[in-house]
């Protein structure tokens, strides 16, 4: 399944967001963080930084594929997006290892005609956000979230009436006209659809196993090590490697060792590198062998026809 990580703001004393979502996942796949008593605004983006450095080093051995910040009520996406940059160019790990996809707006849309016309300053409406100075009055503050939104969601639509929500939908579309605009009551969505696609490098396996052969893989190139038998040497060892397939032979076996038609092309096969290693049974040959064209392959081996057994011997 798809794995989140979700950082939760929440100005209260008791993160009350961060307990429902608790609560109600299952199965291992959200992990969460917490901005209690803060604010993700223009001025606290420290925090959320290091918020989201700790969930991505929770998750080294199972990368997330995605991680959702919910910002606060006066939060400015571009102040985000630009300390993001900013972090990007001094090296900061959590922007280097992230990268900001997609920006989503929820706007309330029984109440946005009235917001829309409100000329206080954002602040003055909520005692707990007074201590965080911004200027900007509630319809500016709406406007910027609007405008720079990919995906603007109109919620309690069943609260709106029929003119309420045309007018409201109508405005967003003003201001944002190539935005995604969708409806919904409670909040509730699919997150597949608000979210981005998952990115390619986490779509594919960086590595997998068989029975007695492992592989990794990066753009350029792929490793397999092939357990054999403790007394093998290096001249018992027999390769036929060609652009699309691999053998390995071990000197008094009927069967290859390993046998596969590759999933993509490899290039420079007179460069490839191998060595003999290990003892016991932990005793491998190991092969680096370099793709034709960059990128990751969606598995090592193709997969075989309906009714066609595997070419790989286990």
């Amino acid at each position: 399944g798809v794995r989140l990580g979700v950082v939760v703001n929440d100005v209260a004393a008791v993160n009350i967001d961060a307990q429902l979502i608790q609560r109600y996942e299952q199965g291992g796949q959200i992990e969460i963080a917490e901005l209690s008593n803060g604010c993700v605004c223009c001025t606290a983006t420290d925090d959320l930084v290091s918020s989201v450095q700790e969930l991505v080093g929770r998750s080294m051995s199972r990368p997330f594929h995605h991680i959702v910040i919910e910002l606060s009520g006066v939060g400015e996406p571009d102040a985000i997006r630009r300390h993001w940059d900013i972090g990007v160019e001094v090296g900061m790990p959590a922007t280097m290892m992230t990268e900001i996809r997609r920006t989503v707006a929820v706007v309330d849309a029984s109440l946005f005609g009235s917001d829309w016309l409100d000329g206080r300053q954002a602040v003055a409406r909520n005692e707990e956000g007074a201590e965080h100075e911004t200027f900007e009055t509630v319809g500016q503050l709406l406007a910027e979230q609007v405008e720079r939104a990919d995906v603007v969601l109109l919620n309690k639509t069943d609260l709106a009436t029929p003119e309420e929500l045309r007018m409201t939908e109508q405005v967003v579309r003003g201001i944002n006209p190539t935005g995604e605009v969708m409806r919904a009551v409670f909040g509730q969505v699919s997150p597949i659809e608000i979210l981005p696609e998952i990115p390619r490098a986490l779509r594919y396996p960086e590595f997998g196993k068989g029975k007695n052969y492992r592989w990794a893989q990066n753009e350029e190139g792929l490793q397999l090590r092939v357990k054999v038998p403790e007394e093998t040497r290096s001249k018992d060892i027999t390769f036929n490697i060609g652009r699309t397939w691999v053998e390995i032979w071990i000197r008094g076996e009927s069967v290859p060792r390993l046998q596969g038609k590759m999933y993509a092309r490899l290039k420079c096969l007179d460069e490839w590198l191998w060595e003999l290693d290990g003892s016991g049974d932990d005793r491998h040959v190991a092969v680096w062998l370099e793709k034709s064209a960059e990128g990751l392959w969606e598995d090592l081996w193709e997969k075989p026809a309906a009714g066609e057994a595997s070419t790989v011997h286990e």
